[in-house]
């Protein structure tokens, strides 16, 4: 009797100090646990480079205000800048007077005159939005590097339904568009938002250039960027893109097809390459993603692989400018002309802008 009741006593403060233990054990556990939370919530992007989508930011609540004041501050220094930039429109210049090289979209590159010429022969508005930047930019590399002439070929990636092919044709240039297949974009809003071409009509722009002269000229062919077909090499004199190169499912991949494309060109012949610059990092960044953005080291990295591949690459300048403009960073809903200025914007926590890297096959 006294030996049965010592074991039930026995059993009993073993049961409680196991459960006293097991408590104490879940607590460290949920405490650990908690830490890591909390850490991983800090963070904008996770171990891959995803962008950190919780919804653990402190100040979440004030969203809506901050975004209101945004967007007030956004349309009074928009305004004000749209006077300076009318200033250039009256100033002539020479084809290669700027000299520009690798670069990051700035307030001053659209006050220059050949911000607001491109403008003119784009038939486009010369509005401050950084997409509106990358084809003028994009122009005037190739143009101040002598290949914006007749008889010359050039091959786009990504094209969708873009003005370039068809100012090209305009010119007496032969063009290979190219885009993804279309049973490759579905689903992927490409097709929802004009930025992909299933036909060649999408690359039709009558206001640049005569249906004669873009049927003679222009070709659409489907194209992967991540494995570029070997009958393009050294068969061009351009190869470009325009904001796609940050699709192609991470920072390895957007740098492997900038080298890739370097090999499509004949000697002397010209890359330029538009797409996101991460503006205040060098260290976090979206990687891995739908959208990846680029960093400073990115594209020296990007530099001394072209170099090493034969090209000549345009100097590297990573100045985002410092007026006003330069200096706002939009927030969703993207606005763009004389609404909201656009050349910075907010993606995923990040400061963006657009960068230009350029090239000369040697």
């Amino acid at each position: 009797m006294i030996a049965n009741l010592k074991k039930k006593i026995r059993e009993f403060v073993l049961s409680g100090l196991k459960d006293i233990f097991r408590a104490e054990w879940n607590a460290r556990i949920e405490r650990a646990l908690d830490a890591k939370i909390q850490q991983a919530m800090a963070k904008r992007v996770d171990d891959e480079g995803h962008p950190n989508l919780s919804p653990a930011f402190k100040h979440s609540q004030q969203s809506s205000v901050i975004n209101h004041h945004v967007k007030q501050y956004g349309r009074v220094i928009a305004k004000e800048g749209f006077e300076v930039m009318s200033a250039a429109r009256a100033a002539g210049y020479s084809p290669g007077e700027f000299g520009l090289g690798s670069k990051a979209c700035t307030f001053e590159d659209m006050c220059s005159p050949w911000y607001h010429r491109w403008c003119d022969e784009l038939k486009m508005a010369p509005v401050l939005h950084r997409k509106v930047w990358e084809f003028c930019y994009i122009l005037q590399v190739l143009e101040e590097n002598g290949t914006l002439e007749e008889g010359k070929s050039a091959l786009g990636f990504g094209c969708g339904q873009e003005e370039l092919p068809a100012l090209f044709a305009a010119r007496g240039m032969d063009v290979v568009a190219t885009d993804l297949e279309p049973e490759q974009v579905a689903g992927m809003g490409w097709v929802e938002s004009g930025q992909h071409s299933a036909s060649i009509e999408h690359l039709y722009h009558e206001e640049l250039v005569s249906r004669q002269s873009f049927d003679r000229h222009v070709k659409l062919e489907f194209a992967d960027m991540n494995a570029i077909p070997e009958r393009y090499a050294g068969k061009f004199d351009i190869c470009w893109s325009v904001c796609a190169l940050e699709h192609l499912g991470s920072i390895g991949k957007g740098i492997d097809f900038v080298v890739n494309g370097s090999k499509t060109l004949k000697p002397g012949g010209v890359l330029v390459h538009t797409t996101e610059f991460n503006v205040w990092e060098d260290e976090e960044t979206i990687d891995n993603w739908g959208t990846v953005l680029f960093r400073r080291k990115d594209f020296e990295e990007m530099a001394i692989r072209l170099e090493e591949s034969g090209c000549k690459v345009l100097p590297l300048d990573f100045n985002t400018g410092k007026t006003l403009v330069d200096q706002f960073v939009d927030l969703p809903p993207y606005g763009g002309g004389h609404e909201s200025p656009h050349l910075k914007l907010s993606i995923d926590g990040f400061a963006s802008t657009c960068f230009g890297i350029a090239a000369i096959k040697r």
